[in-house]
């Protein structure tokens, strides 16, 4: 499953978890999903640590039997193996 989208700390983490929790080999892209702009203080993390937070975490997450990548966009494939 290739996952995008808008809210990274939502949509796209809970997406992204449940691909793998429903046995589907993951794509994160890299550059594919953003957040709201926040003030620069708060609670919340700017949205380009969030998206760069969300990245690392996949680049190493190990979820027995699934394959987990975080890729640029440029360089996602759709073509069939």
């Amino acid at each position: 499953m290739v996952v995008t989208g808008f809210a990274t700390e939502i949509c796209v983490e809970t997406t992204a978890r449940q691909a793998l929790s429903h046995r589907y080999d993951l794509v994160l892209v890299a550059d594919g999903h953003t957040t709201s702009v926040r003030p620069d203080h708060g609670e919340y993390a700017a949205p380009e640590r969030s998206i760069a937070h969300h990245n690392e975490i996949y680049r190493h997450l190990d979820f027995p039997g699934r394959t987990i990548r975080v890729l640029p966009a440029p360089e996602v494939n759709f073509a069939a193996a």
